[in-house]
Protein backbone atom coordinates (compact mmCIF):
# COMPACT_ATOMS: atom_id res chain seq x y z
CA UNK A 1 0.00 0.00 0.00
CA UNK A 2 1.24 3.48 -0.82
CA UNK A 3 2.50 5.58 2.07
CA UNK A 4 0.13 8.40 1.09
CA UNK A 5 -2.84 6.01 1.11
CA UNK A 6 -1.85 4.26 4.32
CA UNK A 7 -4.12 5.59 7.10
CA UNK A 8 -1.61 4.77 9.83
CA UNK A 9 0.93 7.35 8.63
CA UNK A 10 -1.35 10.38 9.15
CA UNK A 11 -2.65 8.76 12.34
CA UNK A 12 0.87 8.44 13.75
CA UNK A 13 1.66 12.05 12.77
CA UNK A 14 -1.52 13.29 14.45
CA UNK A 15 -0.67 11.33 17.60
CA UNK A 16 2.86 12.77 17.75
CA UNK A 17 1.69 16.36 17.19
CA UNK A 18 -1.14 15.96 19.69
CA UNK A 19 1.11 14.51 22.37
CA UNK A 20 3.71 17.24 21.97
CA UNK A 21 1.04 19.94 22.25
CA UNK A 22 -0.74 18.23 25.13
CA UNK A 23 2.41 17.60 27.18
CA UNK A 24 3.76 21.10 26.53
CA UNK A 25 0.51 22.63 27.80
CA UNK A 26 0.61 20.84 31.16
CA UNK A 27 4.36 20.36 31.61
CA UNK A 28 6.30 23.46 30.58
CA UNK A 29 9.72 22.49 31.95
CA UNK A 30 10.74 19.99 29.26
CA UNK A 31 12.95 21.78 26.68
CA UNK A 32 12.66 19.38 23.73
CA UNK A 33 8.89 19.10 24.18
CA UNK A 34 8.60 22.90 24.15
CA UNK A 35 10.80 23.11 21.03
CA UNK A 36 8.78 20.42 19.27
CA UNK A 37 5.45 22.01 20.17
CA UNK A 38 6.66 25.40 18.89
CA UNK A 39 7.84 23.76 15.67
CA UNK A 40 4.48 22.08 15.11
CA UNK A 41 2.60 25.32 15.86
CA UNK A 42 4.70 27.14 13.27
CA UNK A 43 3.89 24.48 10.70
CA UNK A 44 0.22 24.78 11.62
CA UNK A 45 0.40 28.49 10.77
CA UNK A 46 2.12 27.74 7.46
CA UNK A 47 -0.47 25.10 6.51
CA UNK A 48 -3.30 27.45 7.50
CA UNK A 49 -1.96 30.15 5.18
CA UNK A 50 -1.62 27.59 2.38
CA UNK A 51 -5.21 26.47 2.90
CA UNK A 52 -6.30 30.11 2.78
CA UNK A 53 -4.75 30.46 -0.67
CA UNK A 54 -6.35 27.19 -1.78
CA UNK A 55 -9.74 28.55 -0.70
CA UNK A 56 -9.09 31.85 -2.47
CA UNK A 57 -8.17 30.06 -5.69
CA UNK A 58 -11.32 27.93 -5.50
CA UNK A 59 -13.51 31.00 -4.98
CA UNK A 60 -11.97 32.70 -8.01
CA UNK A 61 -12.27 29.52 -10.08
CA UNK A 62 -15.96 29.02 -9.30
CA UNK A 63 -16.68 32.71 -9.83
CA UNK A 64 -14.90 32.61 -13.21
CA UNK A 65 -17.01 29.60 -14.17
CA UNK A 66 -20.17 31.57 -13.41
CA UNK A 67 -18.90 34.43 -15.55
CA UNK A 68 -17.89 32.22 -18.48
CA UNK A 69 -21.20 30.34 -18.44
CA UNK A 70 -23.27 33.50 -17.84
CA UNK A 71 -25.06 31.82 -14.95
CA UNK A 72 -28.39 33.65 -14.55
CA UNK A 73 -28.50 35.89 -11.51
CA UNK A 74 -24.89 35.22 -10.52
CA UNK A 75 -22.45 36.04 -13.31
CA UNK A 76 -22.43 39.81 -12.74
CA UNK A 77 -22.03 39.27 -8.99
CA UNK A 78 -19.11 36.96 -9.78
CA UNK A 79 -17.42 39.75 -11.75
CA UNK A 80 -17.87 42.07 -8.80
CA UNK A 81 -16.41 39.46 -6.46
CA UNK A 82 -13.37 38.76 -8.64
CA UNK A 83 -12.70 42.48 -9.04
CA UNK A 84 -12.82 43.09 -5.29
CA UNK A 85 -10.59 40.09 -4.57
CA UNK A 86 -8.02 41.28 -7.11
CA UNK A 87 -8.13 44.83 -5.76
CA UNK A 88 -7.72 43.68 -2.15
CA UNK A 89 -4.84 41.33 -2.97
CA UNK A 90 -2.99 43.86 -5.13
CA UNK A 91 -3.42 46.69 -2.63
CA UNK A 92 -2.40 44.36 0.20
CA UNK A 93 0.85 43.42 -1.51
CA UNK A 94 1.55 46.98 -2.63
CA UNK A 95 0.83 48.52 0.78
CA UNK A 96 1.71 45.59 3.03
CA UNK A 97 2.66 45.93 6.67
CA UNK A 98 0.82 46.54 9.90
CA UNK A 99 0.96 50.32 9.46
CA UNK A 100 -1.15 50.16 6.29
CA UNK A 101 -4.06 48.39 7.99
CA UNK A 102 -4.17 50.36 11.25
CA UNK A 103 -7.38 52.03 12.32
CA UNK A 104 -6.01 55.50 11.55
CA UNK A 105 -4.43 54.48 8.27
CA UNK A 106 -5.42 56.22 5.02
CA UNK A 107 -4.21 53.42 2.73
CA UNK A 108 -6.35 51.93 -0.01
CA UNK A 109 -6.62 48.53 1.62
CA UNK A 110 -7.89 50.11 4.84
CA UNK A 111 -10.46 52.12 2.86
CA UNK A 112 -11.62 48.95 1.09
CA UNK A 113 -11.87 47.16 4.41
CA UNK A 114 -13.93 49.91 6.06
CA UNK A 115 -16.27 50.63 3.13
CA UNK A 116 -16.71 47.20 1.55
CA UNK A 117 -15.88 44.39 3.97
CA UNK A 118 -17.34 45.98 7.11
CA UNK A 119 -20.44 47.22 5.30
CA UNK A 120 -20.96 43.90 3.56
CA UNK A 121 -20.56 41.98 6.81
CA UNK A 122 -23.09 44.22 8.56
CA UNK A 123 -25.54 43.77 5.70
CA UNK A 124 -25.13 39.99 5.81
CA UNK A 125 -25.67 40.09 9.56
CA UNK A 126 -28.82 42.14 9.13
CA UNK A 127 -30.20 39.66 6.59
CA UNK A 128 -29.33 36.76 8.90
CA UNK A 129 -31.06 38.65 11.70
CA UNK A 130 -34.38 38.34 9.89
CA UNK A 131 -34.04 34.57 9.95
CA UNK A 132 -33.01 34.72 13.59
CA UNK A 133 -36.18 36.65 14.43
CA UNK A 134 -38.33 33.88 12.96
CA UNK A 135 -36.37 31.27 14.94
CA UNK A 136 -36.80 33.29 18.13
CA UNK A 137 -40.52 33.60 17.45
CA UNK A 138 -40.82 29.82 17.13
CA UNK A 139 -38.67 29.20 20.22
CA UNK A 140 -40.34 31.79 22.47
CA UNK A 141 -43.61 29.93 22.89
CA UNK A 142 -44.64 28.84 26.36
CA UNK A 143 -45.65 25.28 25.45
CA UNK A 144 -44.55 23.99 28.87
CA UNK A 145 -42.98 25.26 32.09
CA UNK A 146 -39.40 24.99 30.80
CA UNK A 147 -40.31 26.96 27.67
CA UNK A 148 -42.00 29.57 29.88
CA UNK A 149 -38.79 30.00 31.91
CA UNK A 150 -36.82 30.31 28.70
CA UNK A 151 -39.25 32.93 27.42
CA UNK A 152 -39.15 34.85 30.70
CA UNK A 153 -35.36 34.86 30.90
CA UNK A 154 -35.02 35.89 27.27
CA UNK A 155 -37.46 38.74 27.78
CA UNK A 156 -35.49 40.06 30.75
CA UNK A 157 -32.20 39.87 28.83
CA UNK A 158 -33.71 41.63 25.82
CA UNK A 159 -35.13 44.40 28.02
CA UNK A 160 -31.75 44.67 29.76
CA UNK A 161 -29.96 45.36 26.47
CA UNK A 162 -32.67 47.52 24.93
CA UNK A 163 -32.67 51.18 26.09
CA UNK A 164 -36.44 51.10 26.44
CA UNK A 165 -36.15 48.45 29.18
CA UNK A 166 -34.64 50.82 31.74
CA UNK A 167 -37.18 53.47 30.75
CA UNK A 168 -40.06 51.08 31.48
CA UNK A 169 -38.68 49.79 34.79
CA UNK A 170 -35.27 50.19 36.42
CA UNK A 171 -35.33 46.58 37.60
CA UNK A 172 -35.07 45.11 34.09
CA UNK A 173 -31.32 45.83 33.74
CA UNK A 174 -30.64 44.45 37.23
CA UNK A 175 -32.54 41.21 36.68
CA UNK A 176 -31.11 40.81 33.18
CA UNK A 177 -27.57 41.29 34.48
CA UNK A 178 -28.17 38.67 37.19
CA UNK A 179 -29.49 36.19 34.62
CA UNK A 180 -26.42 36.71 32.42
CA UNK A 181 -24.05 36.51 35.40
CA UNK A 182 -25.48 33.53 37.28
CA UNK A 183 -27.78 31.07 35.43
CA UNK A 184 -26.40 31.75 31.95
CA UNK A 185 -22.73 31.67 33.00
CA UNK A 186 -23.20 28.50 35.05
CA UNK A 187 -25.06 26.74 32.26
CA UNK A 188 -22.55 27.85 29.64
CA UNK A 189 -19.63 26.63 31.72
CA UNK A 190 -21.35 23.29 32.31
CA UNK A 191 -21.92 22.85 28.58
CA UNK A 192 -18.32 23.89 27.88
CA UNK A 193 -17.00 21.32 30.39
CA UNK A 194 -19.19 18.64 28.81
CA UNK A 195 -17.95 19.49 25.34
CA UNK A 196 -14.36 19.47 26.57
CA UNK A 197 -14.79 16.01 28.13
CA UNK A 198 -16.32 14.78 24.87
CA UNK A 199 -13.38 16.16 22.87
CA UNK A 200 -10.91 14.48 25.23
CA UNK A 201 -12.77 11.18 24.91
CA UNK A 202 -12.76 11.47 21.12
CA UNK A 203 -9.05 12.38 21.14
CA UNK A 204 -8.28 9.35 23.30
CA UNK A 205 -10.17 7.07 20.92
CA UNK A 206 -8.35 8.71 18.03
CA UNK A 207 -4.93 8.25 19.62
CA UNK A 208 -5.48 4.57 20.39
CA UNK A 209 -6.66 3.94 16.82
CA UNK A 210 -10.38 3.45 17.52
CA UNK A 211 -11.46 6.43 15.37
CA UNK A 212 -10.27 5.93 11.80
CA UNK A 213 -13.26 7.13 9.81
CA UNK A 214 -11.42 10.31 8.83
CA UNK A 215 -8.95 8.16 6.88
CA UNK A 216 -11.59 6.20 5.05
CA UNK A 217 -11.20 3.11 7.21
CA UNK A 218 -14.50 1.50 8.21
CA UNK A 219 -14.33 -1.30 10.75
Amino acid sequence: MSVLKNPYGPLALAIIVGLFTFINYFFTGIPFIKTGATYFRNWTTIITVMLFWVGLINVVRYSYRDVSKRTPGRWYLAIYQIALIALMVISGFAQGGSASVGRNSTSLIRWLYDHFLVGGSMSSGAVSGLWAVTAIYRAFRARNFEAFLFLLGGAFVILRNAPIGAMIWSGFPTIGTWIMGAPYTGTFRGVTIGVGIGILAYAFRYYVGKERGAFGVVD
